[in-house]
Protein backbone atom coordinates (compact mmCIF):
# COMPACT_ATOMS: atom_id res chain seq x y z
CA UNK A 1 0.00 0.00 0.00
CA UNK A 2 1.45 3.45 -0.95
CA UNK A 3 1.52 6.14 1.62
CA UNK A 4 1.00 9.44 0.33
CA UNK A 5 3.64 12.31 1.22
CA UNK A 6 2.61 14.22 4.09
CA UNK A 7 2.38 18.03 2.74
CA UNK A 8 2.95 20.37 5.38
CA UNK A 9 -0.49 21.90 4.56
CA UNK A 10 -2.20 18.38 5.83
CA UNK A 11 0.50 18.48 8.53
CA UNK A 12 -0.72 21.86 10.10
CA UNK A 13 -3.72 20.36 9.26
CA UNK A 14 -4.01 17.31 11.11
CA UNK A 15 -2.44 18.42 14.38
CA UNK A 16 -3.96 21.78 14.93
CA UNK A 17 -7.32 20.00 14.49
CA UNK A 18 -5.59 17.34 16.62
CA UNK A 19 -4.74 19.74 19.28
CA UNK A 20 -8.20 21.90 19.27
CA UNK A 21 -10.33 18.30 19.30
CA UNK A 22 -8.34 17.37 22.20
CA UNK A 23 -8.39 20.21 24.21
CA UNK A 24 -12.19 21.07 23.74
CA UNK A 25 -13.03 17.08 24.54
CA UNK A 26 -10.91 16.94 27.35
CA UNK A 27 -12.56 20.08 28.89
CA UNK A 28 -16.35 18.60 28.02
CA UNK A 29 -14.78 15.62 29.68
CA UNK A 30 -13.78 17.19 32.95
CA UNK A 31 -16.57 19.36 33.86
CA UNK A 32 -19.47 17.06 32.49
CA UNK A 33 -20.05 14.05 35.25
CA UNK A 34 -22.02 11.17 34.05
CA UNK A 35 -25.67 11.09 35.25
CA UNK A 36 -26.83 7.40 36.89
CA UNK A 37 -30.62 6.98 36.03
CA UNK A 38 -32.63 4.31 37.47
CA UNK A 39 -36.36 3.46 36.65
CA UNK A 40 -38.59 2.31 39.70
CA UNK A 41 -40.84 -0.75 39.04
CA UNK A 42 -44.24 -0.96 40.90
CA UNK A 43 -46.43 -3.70 41.74
CA UNK A 44 -50.22 -3.70 42.82
CA UNK A 45 -51.26 -6.35 44.48
CA UNK A 46 -54.84 -5.89 43.46
CA UNK A 47 -54.20 -5.47 40.05
CA UNK A 48 -52.41 -7.49 37.24
CA UNK A 49 -49.78 -4.92 35.59
CA UNK A 50 -46.59 -3.42 36.44
CA UNK A 51 -45.64 0.33 36.34
CA UNK A 52 -42.32 1.35 35.39
CA UNK A 53 -41.20 5.42 36.25
CA UNK A 54 -38.38 7.13 35.15
CA UNK A 55 -36.28 8.92 37.41
CA UNK A 56 -38.54 12.28 36.66
CA UNK A 57 -41.96 10.45 37.40
CA UNK A 58 -43.45 9.20 33.70
CA UNK A 59 -45.36 6.09 34.40
CA UNK A 60 -46.22 3.59 31.73
CA UNK A 61 -46.88 0.12 32.15
CA UNK A 62 -43.81 -2.16 31.36
CA UNK A 63 -46.14 -5.76 32.04
CA UNK A 64 -49.53 -6.80 32.00
CA UNK A 65 -51.53 -10.21 32.65
CA UNK A 66 -50.17 -10.62 35.84
CA UNK A 67 -52.20 -12.18 38.85
CA UNK A 68 -52.20 -10.07 42.37
CA UNK A 69 -48.58 -9.08 41.71
CA UNK A 70 -46.64 -8.64 44.66
CA UNK A 71 -42.60 -8.71 45.68
CA UNK A 72 -40.37 -7.77 42.92
CA UNK A 73 -36.60 -8.65 42.07
CA UNK A 74 -34.07 -7.58 39.46
CA UNK A 75 -31.41 -10.62 38.81
CA UNK A 76 -27.99 -9.58 37.77
CA UNK A 77 -29.22 -9.94 33.66
CA UNK A 78 -31.89 -7.06 34.26
CA UNK A 79 -34.67 -9.58 34.35
CA UNK A 80 -37.53 -8.78 36.87
CA UNK A 81 -39.10 -11.49 39.17
CA UNK A 82 -42.76 -11.63 40.18
CA UNK A 83 -44.31 -13.03 42.90
CA UNK A 84 -48.04 -13.41 41.65
CA UNK A 85 -49.81 -13.66 44.74
CA UNK A 86 -53.57 -14.85 43.40
CA UNK A 87 -52.36 -18.18 41.11
CA UNK A 88 -48.70 -18.68 43.80
CA UNK A 89 -46.90 -18.52 40.39
CA UNK A 90 -43.19 -16.56 40.02
CA UNK A 91 -43.28 -14.75 36.77
CA UNK A 92 -39.75 -13.46 34.67
CA UNK A 93 -39.76 -10.65 32.59
CA UNK A 94 -37.24 -9.95 30.17
CA UNK A 95 -36.23 -6.02 30.19
CA UNK A 96 -38.48 -5.59 27.00
CA UNK A 97 -41.39 -7.14 28.80
CA UNK A 98 -41.87 -10.46 28.26
CA UNK A 99 -43.31 -12.47 30.40
CA UNK A 100 -43.30 -16.35 31.01
CA UNK A 101 -43.41 -18.66 34.07
CA UNK A 102 -40.17 -19.36 36.29
CA UNK A 103 -41.71 -21.39 39.21
CA UNK A 104 -44.53 -22.48 40.94
CA UNK A 105 -46.18 -24.59 44.08
CA UNK A 106 -45.68 -21.70 46.46
CA UNK A 107 -48.62 -20.75 49.55
CA UNK A 108 -49.27 -17.20 49.48
CA UNK A 109 -46.37 -15.52 47.53
CA UNK A 110 -44.91 -12.32 49.21
CA UNK A 111 -41.36 -10.79 49.15
CA UNK A 112 -38.75 -11.93 46.96
CA UNK A 113 -34.91 -11.39 47.03
CA UNK A 114 -31.66 -12.77 45.26
CA UNK A 115 -28.80 -13.94 46.97
CA UNK A 116 -25.03 -13.28 45.72
CA UNK A 117 -25.16 -17.09 43.95
CA UNK A 118 -28.18 -16.17 42.28
CA UNK A 119 -30.92 -18.37 44.19
CA UNK A 120 -34.09 -16.84 44.21
CA UNK A 121 -36.09 -16.66 47.87
CA UNK A 122 -39.97 -16.23 48.09
CA UNK A 123 -41.62 -15.81 51.26
CA UNK A 124 -44.92 -18.02 51.66
CA UNK A 125 -47.23 -15.71 53.85
CA UNK A 126 -49.87 -18.66 54.11
CA UNK A 127 -47.73 -21.32 55.34
CA UNK A 128 -44.83 -19.12 57.26
CA UNK A 129 -42.01 -20.55 55.15
CA UNK A 130 -39.60 -18.68 53.33
CA UNK A 131 -38.89 -20.98 49.67
CA UNK A 132 -35.45 -21.40 47.77
CA UNK A 133 -35.53 -21.44 43.59
CA UNK A 134 -32.32 -22.73 41.92
CA UNK A 135 -31.52 -20.44 38.58
CA UNK A 136 -33.17 -23.75 36.69
CA UNK A 137 -36.00 -22.83 39.10
CA UNK A 138 -36.37 -25.99 41.29
CA UNK A 139 -38.29 -25.28 44.87
CA UNK A 140 -37.64 -26.47 48.11
CA UNK A 141 -38.20 -25.33 51.61
CA UNK A 142 -35.37 -23.12 52.80
CA UNK A 143 -36.95 -22.12 56.37
CA UNK A 144 -40.05 -22.39 58.10
CA UNK A 145 -41.11 -20.65 61.77
CA UNK A 146 -40.85 -17.19 59.85
CA UNK A 147 -44.69 -16.11 61.04
CA UNK A 148 -46.43 -14.91 57.97
CA UNK A 149 -43.82 -13.33 56.31
CA UNK A 150 -43.77 -10.30 53.79
CA UNK A 151 -40.48 -8.69 53.07
CA UNK A 152 -37.40 -10.10 52.64
CA UNK A 153 -34.07 -8.69 52.20
CA UNK A 154 -30.04 -9.93 51.99
CA UNK A 155 -27.35 -8.47 54.17
CA UNK A 156 -24.01 -7.89 52.46
CA UNK A 157 -23.05 -11.16 54.27
CA UNK A 158 -25.48 -13.67 52.93
CA UNK A 159 -27.72 -13.03 55.47
CA UNK A 160 -31.03 -13.39 54.89
CA UNK A 161 -33.75 -11.03 56.78
CA UNK A 162 -37.67 -11.41 56.74
CA UNK A 163 -40.38 -9.18 57.97
CA UNK A 164 -42.43 -10.69 60.55
CA UNK A 165 -45.78 -9.25 60.12
CA UNK A 166 -48.18 -11.18 62.93
CA UNK A 167 -44.88 -10.90 65.54
CA UNK A 168 -44.25 -7.24 64.72
CA UNK A 169 -40.24 -8.25 64.14
CA UNK A 170 -37.43 -8.82 62.07
CA UNK A 171 -36.51 -12.67 61.70
CA UNK A 172 -32.69 -13.48 60.78
CA UNK A 173 -32.04 -16.43 58.49
CA UNK A 174 -28.55 -17.62 58.31
CA UNK A 175 -27.30 -19.41 54.85
CA UNK A 176 -28.11 -22.72 56.08
CA UNK A 177 -31.54 -21.79 57.22
CA UNK A 178 -31.56 -21.04 60.92
CA UNK A 179 -33.94 -18.87 61.95
CA UNK A 180 -33.45 -15.91 65.17
CA UNK A 181 -35.08 -12.68 66.01
CA UNK A 182 -33.23 -10.14 64.87
CA UNK A 183 -35.04 -7.09 66.11
CA UNK A 184 -38.45 -6.73 67.78
CA UNK A 185 -41.18 -3.41 68.33
CA UNK A 186 -41.73 -2.83 65.26
CA UNK A 187 -45.33 -2.22 63.74
CA UNK A 188 -46.96 -5.29 62.05
CA UNK A 189 -43.50 -4.34 59.21
CA UNK A 190 -43.62 -5.20 55.75
CA UNK A 191 -41.24 -3.87 53.26
CA UNK A 192 -37.75 -4.48 53.87
CA UNK A 193 -34.60 -2.63 52.24
CA UNK A 194 -30.62 -2.46 53.11
CA UNK A 195 -28.79 0.78 52.76
CA UNK A 196 -25.43 0.91 51.75
CA UNK A 197 -24.35 1.49 55.50
CA UNK A 198 -25.84 -1.98 56.12
CA UNK A 199 -28.40 -0.57 58.10
CA UNK A 200 -32.16 -1.86 57.85
CA UNK A 201 -34.94 0.08 56.74
CA UNK A 202 -38.68 -1.19 57.49
CA UNK A 203 -42.08 -0.22 56.76
CA UNK A 204 -45.51 -0.42 59.29
CA UNK A 205 -48.40 -1.96 58.38
CA UNK A 206 -50.26 0.00 55.94
CA UNK A 207 -53.58 0.08 58.36
CA UNK A 208 -52.07 0.77 61.63
CA UNK A 209 -48.35 3.60 60.87
CA UNK A 210 -47.59 6.25 59.03
CA UNK A 211 -43.87 5.49 59.76
CA UNK A 212 -40.46 4.11 58.67
CA UNK A 213 -38.31 2.47 61.45
CA UNK A 214 -33.98 1.98 60.51
CA UNK A 215 -33.00 -0.92 62.52
CA UNK A 216 -28.55 -0.95 62.64
CA UNK A 217 -26.67 -3.83 62.42
CA UNK A 218 -26.82 -4.76 66.69
CA UNK A 219 -30.84 -5.04 65.68
CA UNK A 220 -31.42 -1.04 67.11
CA UNK A 221 -34.65 -0.18 66.08
CA UNK A 222 -35.15 3.52 65.48
CA UNK A 223 -37.63 6.31 63.41
CA UNK A 224 -36.22 7.21 60.40
CA UNK A 225 -39.08 9.09 59.05
CA UNK A 226 -42.94 9.79 59.39
CA UNK A 227 -45.62 11.04 57.34
CA UNK A 228 -45.07 8.30 54.78
CA UNK A 229 -49.02 7.60 54.51
CA UNK A 230 -49.61 3.77 54.69
CA UNK A 231 -46.33 2.97 53.62
CA UNK A 232 -45.69 -1.04 52.19
CA UNK A 233 -42.85 -1.64 50.05
CA UNK A 234 -39.21 -0.19 50.05
CA UNK A 235 -36.27 0.59 47.55
CA UNK A 236 -33.20 2.54 47.39
CA UNK A 237 -31.86 4.18 44.27
CA UNK A 238 -28.43 4.35 43.68
CA UNK A 239 -27.87 7.76 44.94
CA UNK A 240 -29.16 6.33 48.38
CA UNK A 241 -32.51 7.84 48.27
CA UNK A 242 -35.37 5.57 49.90
CA UNK A 243 -38.68 5.19 48.21
CA UNK A 244 -42.08 3.86 49.76
CA UNK A 245 -45.30 2.83 48.48
CA UNK A 246 -48.08 3.98 50.28
CA UNK A 247 -50.91 1.74 49.15
CA UNK A 248 -53.91 3.35 50.60
CA UNK A 249 -52.65 6.80 49.51
CA UNK A 250 -52.39 5.38 45.59
CA UNK A 251 -48.50 7.64 45.72
CA UNK A 252 -44.92 6.66 45.87
CA UNK A 253 -42.53 8.94 48.52
CA UNK A 254 -39.09 9.50 48.47
CA UNK A 255 -37.09 10.02 51.67
CA UNK A 256 -33.69 11.37 51.51
CA UNK A 257 -31.02 9.67 53.77
CA UNK A 258 -31.63 12.76 56.09
CA UNK A 259 -34.81 11.44 56.47
CA UNK A 260 -36.72 14.63 54.39
CA UNK A 261 -40.08 13.25 52.75
CA UNK A 262 -41.09 14.33 49.59
CA UNK A 263 -43.99 13.00 47.16
CA UNK A 264 -42.51 11.51 44.18
CA UNK A 265 -45.62 10.37 42.01
CA UNK A 266 -49.21 10.41 42.66
CA UNK A 267 -52.22 8.71 41.13
CA UNK A 268 -50.48 5.32 41.17
CA UNK A 269 -53.44 2.53 42.13
CA UNK A 270 -52.43 0.60 44.85
CA UNK A 271 -48.87 0.23 44.44
CA UNK A 272 -47.63 -2.41 46.59
CA UNK A 273 -43.60 -3.79 46.14
CA UNK A 274 -41.29 -1.20 44.57
CA UNK A 275 -37.83 -2.46 42.76
CA UNK A 276 -34.95 -0.10 41.31
CA UNK A 277 -33.76 -1.41 37.40
CA UNK A 278 -30.10 -1.77 36.75
CA UNK A 279 -28.35 1.60 36.72
CA UNK A 280 -27.83 3.57 33.04
CA UNK A 281 -25.30 5.60 32.83
CA UNK A 282 -25.58 8.49 30.04
CA UNK A 283 -23.76 11.81 29.50
CA UNK A 284 -24.47 14.99 31.63
CA UNK A 285 -27.50 16.62 29.38
CA UNK A 286 -26.05 18.62 26.44
CA UNK A 287 -22.91 16.93 26.54
CA UNK A 288 -23.24 15.56 23.22
CA UNK A 289 -24.19 18.95 21.31
CA UNK A 290 -21.37 20.27 23.07
CA UNK A 291 -18.86 17.82 21.24
CA UNK A 292 -20.53 18.89 18.11
CA UNK A 293 -19.99 22.14 18.88
CA UNK A 294 -16.14 21.32 19.84
CA UNK A 295 -15.91 18.96 16.62
CA UNK A 296 -17.60 21.78 14.59
CA UNK A 297 -15.05 24.54 16.28
CA UNK A 298 -12.00 22.62 16.37
CA UNK A 299 -12.13 21.51 12.24
CA UNK A 300 -12.45 25.36 11.12
CA UNK A 301 -9.82 26.45 13.80
CA UNK A 302 -7.68 24.08 11.58
CA UNK A 303 -8.20 25.19 8.48
CA UNK A 304 -8.08 28.97 9.27
CA UNK A 305 -4.46 27.95 10.88
CA UNK A 306 -3.87 25.78 7.42
CA UNK A 307 -4.73 28.52 5.15
CA UNK A 308 -2.98 31.66 6.70
CA UNK A 309 0.15 29.20 6.46
CA UNK A 310 0.09 28.35 2.77
CA UNK A 311 -0.41 32.55 2.66
CA UNK A 312 2.83 32.36 4.90
CA UNK A 313 4.48 30.00 2.34
CA UNK A 314 3.63 31.78 -0.82
CA UNK A 315 4.62 35.10 0.63
CA UNK A 316 8.02 33.12 1.18
CA UNK A 317 8.20 32.11 -2.41
CA UNK A 318 7.29 35.34 -3.97
CA UNK A 319 10.49 36.55 -2.02
CA UNK A 320 12.55 33.76 -2.85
Amino acid sequence: MTMLPCTRRSDVLHRTCLLSLVSCALGILIHAAPVEAQDLYVSHVNGSTIDRITPGGVVTTFATGLSGPAGLVFDSSGNLYVANGNNNVISKITPVGVATTFATGFNGLTGLAFDATGNLYAGNFNNSTISKITTGGVVSTFATGVNSPFGLAFDATGNLYAADYFDSSINQVTPGGTVSVFAVGLDRPVGLAFDTNGDLFASSDPGNGNTINKITPGGVVSTFATGVDNSYGLAFNANGDLYAASINANSISRITPSGNVSTFVTGIDGPSYLAFGPVATTPEPGTYALLGACIVSGIGFARRRSRRNDKTQSAGSDNV
